[in-house]
């Protein structure tokens, strides 16, 4: 799925969908909202620490990720972080 895709999948939510600059190769899709949970976009976490392990050592990258971007809460529509097995 590309950005595009997700946005207009996700157009008619009321908040601002967020993003993961640098890694919309990695969306795998959106989640539609439950509970208190808004709408968003869906990545591929080991995708993503695969893509940062091109820079650093993988376990710097699996670090990297865990603090920066997945533990980075940026309001309603903050992306979701898969792990596939």
């Amino acid at each position: 799925m590309t950005r595009d895709e997700a946005i207009e999948m996700l157009c008619e939510c009321e908040h601002e969908i967020m993003f993961a600059d640098g890694y919309d190769d990695c969306i795998m899709g959106i989640f539609h909202g439950a509970f208190d949970r808004p709408a968003g976009v869906v990545y591929d976490m080991g995708m993503i620490i695969d893509k940062l392990a091109l820079e650093m050592p993988v376990e710097e990258a699996a670090e990297f990720f865990y603090y920066n971007i997945e533990g980075a809460y940026v309001g309603e529509g903050t992306p979701i972080f898969v792990e596939v097995w």
